[in-house]
């Protein structure tokens, strides 16, 4: 897997860090953000839809059971969404942006994102 313009390769927990030249443990700085603690070099994760629904739902304080409610999307779809264990389908991504207050534009990106991933 490539990763920040190639300087980055995963083997099981640890990353190759080109800048070291050698596989290190990288230490998370934020939920998306990684340091090198040998060279200080940064790997910027990019949330994929999954994380970015948990992300906003938890941000704005809500359960899955509220969310649930608000969206009328069942309960165990957004858990199943949240856990990567589904690809929601775009009706169901509009009505979580939508109670989210996200972006539409931008959840249908990342859904295409999803798709696209899958279909290789």
């Amino acid at each position: 897997m490539r990763l920040n313009k190639n300087i980055h390769v995963y083997r099981g927990s640890g990353i190759f860090c080109f800048n070291c030249a050698d596989w290190t443990e990288y230490v998370r700085e934020s939920k998306y953000k990684l340091v090198c603690p040998v060279c200080g070099d940064i790997l910027e994760i990019k949330p994929t839809l999954w994380d970015l629904v948990q992300d906003y739902r938890i941000e704005q304080g809500l359960s899955i059971s509220k969310l649930s409610h608000l969206t009328g999307v069942s309960r165990s779809t957004i858990y199943n969404i949240e856990h990567k264990y589904v690809v929601p389908k775009k009706k169901t991504v509009l009505k979580l942006a939508e109670v989210l207050e996200a972006d539409k534009d931008f959840f249908l990106e990342k859904l295409e994102e999803i798709i696209e991933a899958n279909a290789k």
